[in-house]
């Protein structure tokens, strides 16, 4: 995608693979390429655009009973969305 002239933006916590140095080799690998790496939630914050918003602030619900979710879980880079 990447040499297609594509903007690749690959959430790093939404990537997953059997074993962990295969996840994290990938994820380097397409840094590498120039892919941006990020995360969900920064993605998800750069999406809406501005913050104040009625579509914000719903967003932001979403995110902080996620990141609770996650906490709760004990993983904050392998947790599902939901």
């Amino acid at each position: 995608m990447l040499e297609r002239g594509y903007c690749v933006v690959v959430p790093k916590d939404a990537t997953s693979s059997y074993a962990a140095v295969d996840r994290e080799t990938a994820i380097e690998r397409m840094s590498a390429a120039e892919a941006t790496i990020t995360t969900t939630e920064a993605l998800i914050y750069e999406l809406t655009e501005r913050a104040g918003t009625e579509e914000f602030g719903k967003i932001l619900e979403i995110v902080k009973k996620r990141r609770k979710a996650v906490a709760e879980m004990g993983s904050s880079d392998t947790a599902t969305c939901g």
